[in-house]
């Protein structure tokens, strides 16, 4: 199985940000970005244009959670059922349009706000053309949608952040390789520290040869979902 980096909470060409991206691009491996569309800035739309190697995927629309406790809707969720489905079509229109409008290519690949979403929104988001979804296992249950579950996250917790080392995060990656899914490594690169950056940037250049591409990434869409 192949191995996917993505990267969340992608709208701004932040100096952190932009060293990891530029990691990737020198090392010429493949990563899914995040984009979160009404926060996307017109100087990141145009450095995603410029590297069609950088997969983009939706982020919601604002990410602002809509869950209703009150209703027992328990996980942040930009999209819970609680919203009407007309609600949710209009916002991931709106949102797709504007990062297609920005980078210039479709965009088909959806990642929920927090990992979660409603069963609700991965109906509308397979009417509306989406093909993939990368989220927790347990929400990624449908089948007109290929899955890529999240299997490593660069941080062992989040409250507050605590960053995995270099070391750990190649560890995690090579146990979980034993197993017969994809293994989709996670970076929220608001949360790490320079050290941090500078360690995975050692793990994007060693871990090169066993990257998903495009072509595979597709090519596992297609083998994934439900037409």
């Amino acid at each position: 199985m192949f191995l996917f980096h993505r990267i969340d909470d992608v709208y701004a060409c932040r100096p952190d940000l932009m060293a990891v991206l530029d990691a990737f691009v020198r090392a010429r491996v493949m990563v899914i970005v995040g984009v979160i569309p009404r926060r996307l800035t017109a100087e990141m739309g145009a450095y995603l244009a410029a590297h069609p190697g950088i997969v983009v995927y939706q982020h919601g629309l604002e990410h602002k959670s809509y869950a209703r406790h009150e209703l027992g809707e328990t996980d942040r969720d930009e999209f819970p059922g609680s919203r009407s489905r007309a609600d949710v079509t209009a916002a991931l229109t709106e949102g797709r349009a504007l990062i297609e409008a920005a980078v210039g290519r479709p965009v088909t690949g959806y990642i929920p706000p927090w990992n979660a979403t409603a069963v609700q929104t991965l109906d509308v988001l397979a009417e509306l053309g989406f093909t993939c979804i990368s989220t927790r296992r347990r929400h990624i249950a449908h089948l007109q949608l290929a899955a890529l579950p999240v299997t490593v996250d660069t941080l062992s917790g989040y409250t507050p952040p605590k960053a995995r080392t270099a070391a750990e995060i190649a560890t995690l990656v090579a146990t979980d390789r034993n197993a017969r899914h994809p293994t989709s490594l996670v970076y929220h690169i608001k949360d790490l520290r320079p050290q941090d950056l500078d360690g995975y940037a050692r793990v994007i250049a060693q871990t090169a040869w066993q990257v998903a591409t495009p072509d595979t990434l597709a090519a596992f869409i297609a083998a994934n979902r439900s037409r």
